[in-house]
C-alpha cells in the first residue's frame, strides 16, 4: 500500500486477540502497532473479534477448557478494559452462540441460542459487558500517566485511570489479573493511593454485578496531595473506584 501510495484509503488495521489470561498477550499488540505506524502512522489498531466460550466446547478458540458462564463475564470485560486501557477500540465476539457445525454450538455469545439460532436467555457476560461500556466510555479520556500505587498484595494488579471530561472526575478500574478467570469470587483487600485524585463522592462498582457500594467516610483518607483508599476489595474481575455523580443507578 505504501509503495503504491494508497495508505490514505485506510483508517484501521483489524486483528483478533486470543489468550486464556485476557490481560496477557498485548506485547504483541504493542510489537505489531509499532510495525504498522512504521508504515503508516495515521492508521489505527482495532481488535476485531475476541471472546470466549461460556461452557466446555469442543472446538473454537480457547477451547477445551472448562469455561463457566462466570468465567466468561470475567473474561470479556477484562478484555475490554484491558484493550481500552492500551488506547485500542474494542470488539466483543460475539452477540449471540452461532451454530458453526451441526454437532454442536459455539458458545461465544452474550446471549444462549438453541441450534436454530432463536434466543434462550441472557447471560452474565451480557451484563458485564453492559455494564462496562456504561461506565468506560466516550465521556471519559484515558490518563495513562496516572499516580497511582497499590499496597497490600504481592500481585501484580491491572489498573487503569480515566477522567470524566466533563467534571473533571476520576474513574479508576482495578482488578486481580494474574491468572485466567476463576469461577469463584475471592476477595482480598488491598490500600489504593492516588496522587492528585479527583473524587468528591467515591463508591466502588462491580463491573460483573453492577452494583455500586458506598466508600466509607472512615476508609478515605488524605495524606498531603495524596488520596488514600483502605481495605478496597479486589479479585479477579474488574472493579472501579467513581465518583457517585458519573452514575445513574437504582
Amino acid at each position: 500500500l505504501k509503495e503504491q501510495n494508497k495508505l490514505h484509503l485506510f483508517d484501521w488495521i483489524v486483528y483478533h486477540h486470543y489468550t486464556h489470561n485476557p490481560d496477557q498477550g498485548y506485547e504483541g499488540v504493542v510489537k505489531a502497532r509499532e510495525l504498522v505506524r512504521s508504515y503508516a502512522p495515521a492508521m489505527k489498531l482495532w481488535q476485531g473479534e475476541s471472546g470466549t466460550q461460556s461452557e466446555w466446547c469442543p472446538a473454537g478458540a480457547l477451547c477445551k477448557y472448562p469455561w463457566t458462564e462466570l468465567r466468561q463475564a470475567k473474561w470479556n470485560a477484562r478484555r475490554m478494559l484491558c484493550d481500552v486501557g492500551h488506547g485500542i477500540e474494542s470488539s466483543v465476539f460475539t452477540i449471540s452462540d452461532v451454530s458453526y457445525h451441526k454437532d454442536f454450538i459455539s458458545r461465544y455469545g452474550l446471549l444462549k441460542t438453541n441450534p436454530d439460532n432463536s434466543i434462550i436467555r441472557v447471560k452474565t457476560a451480557y451484563y458485564a459487558v453492559q455494564n462496562v461500556v456504561t461506565l468506560v466510555n466516550d465521556a471519559l479520556e484515558r490518563v495513562p500517566d496516572y499516580g497511582l500505587t497499590v499496597a497490600g498484595t504481592d500481585k501484580p494488579l491491572t489498573w487503569f485511570a480515566f477522567r470524566d471530561k466533563k467534571s473533571g472526575l476520576d474513574v479508576v478500574t482495578l482488578w486481580d489479573g494474574a491468572e485466567i478467570p476463576s469461577n469463584a469470587s475471592e476477595i482480598n483487600t488491598v490500600q489504593v493511593t492516588i496522587k492528585n485524585g479527583r473524587f468528591k463522592s467515591p463508591v466502588w462498582v462491580d463491573l460483573v454485578t453492577g452494583n455500586v457500594y458506598a466508600i466509607p467516610p472512615e476508609q478515605v483518607a488524605a495524606n498531603g496531595e495524596a488520596i488514600v483508599f483502605k481495605d478496597v476489595p479486589v479479585y479477579d474481575a474488574p472493579a472501579a473506584i467513581t465518583d457517585r455523580s458519573l452514575l445513574d443507578f437504582v
